[in-house]
């Protein structure tokens, strides 16, 4: 009889011990679904999708619908501005020569760094230009961002203007 009392005592885990390994795999189960959710590839949002009707190419006419205001200098050349109201982007300044858009500027609201341009668009080329500035360029889309002052190179570092086509005035008033 004494073996068998001692042998039932043996099989029974005390309560403490019962709720320990309860909270043990709870903890990792909760664990390893917020890894798991960290993990996920997701792909920031393309604030720029939606301009892609004014992009560099296009007449100037597709700008005044959309609410843009113009207004010439002396070198014949077009600046036009938006501000969207309910978008990522804060401010839009379009370059016009012509009639023809020639370069898009966006100044973004909120924070997006390198890495999630370089998620949706690929590897960027890094030219250094001297101590002030990096340009940061996909020729591909013929879009850029250019960090001042010069920092180490990281994806993690943050983005608030993009420019799509010639993002030098001087260069395009030369054209």
């Amino acid at each position: 009889m004494i073996h068998a009392r001692v042998l039932g005592q043996s099989r029974r885990m005390p309560a403490v011990l019962t709720i320990t390994v309860l909270i043990v795999i709870g903890w990792f189960v909760a664990t390893t679904s917020l890894v798991l959710i960290a993990r996920s590839e997701r792909l920031p949002v393309d604030p720029f999708a939606a301009y892609a009707d004014i992009l560099p190419g296009h007449v100037k006419g597709v700008l005044l619908p959309l609410g843009f205001r113009c207004h010439t200098n002396s070198d014949l050349i077009e600046l036009c501005a938006l501000s969207p109201i309910g978008s990522p982007v804060e401010s839009i300044l379009v370059v016009v020569r012509y009639n023809v858009i020639l370069s898009v500027s966006f100044r973004l609201r909120s924070v997006m760094r390198l890495g999630d341009l370089a998620l949706l668009w690929d590897s960027p080329e890094v030219r250094p230009q001297g101590e002030y500035a990096t340009h940061i360029i996909w020729s591909h889309l013929n879009a850029s961002v250019t960090i001042t002052p010069l920092t180490e190179f990281s994806y993690l570092l943050p983005v608030e203007t993009v420019t799509f086509g010639e993002f030098s005035l001087a260069r395009i008033r030369a054209l």
